[in-house]
């Protein structure tokens, strides 16, 4: 099994700015929240409510993790990794740990 957390948003304001005509109102991702856990119990699944953007950049981070990789850097629990979404203006990170 394998938990995600979300640890952090982030919301890149002074490149928004430069685009604002073209975005409109543009803030940080409304899909999750800093500190929303989502246990998985079948690594291949999609969580309900999770954004497919999100699950495609992280899911090889999460195959990882649930196959026993200790990636660098190493961390205080060396079976999990942060990772993030690639949506350049308001990114999400995420770590993903192997429940034992």
């Amino acid at each position: 099994m394998v938990k995600i957390t979300v640890v952090k948003k982030a919301y890149f304001e002074d490149i928004v700015v430069q685009e604002q005509s073209s975005l409109g109102n543009f803030q940080a991702c409304e899909r999750f929240s800093e500190g929303q856990e989502f246990i998985l119990d079948s690594i291949g699944k999609m969580p309900e409510d999770f954004c497919a953007w999100a699950w495609a950049d992280i899911h090889r981070d999460i195959v990882m993790i649930e196959y026993g990789a200790q990636p660098p850097p190493k961390l205080t629990n060396p079976h999990s990794i942060y990772s993030c979404c690639t949506e350049g203006l308001r990114p999400v990170v995420f770590r993903i740990e192997k429940l034992q």
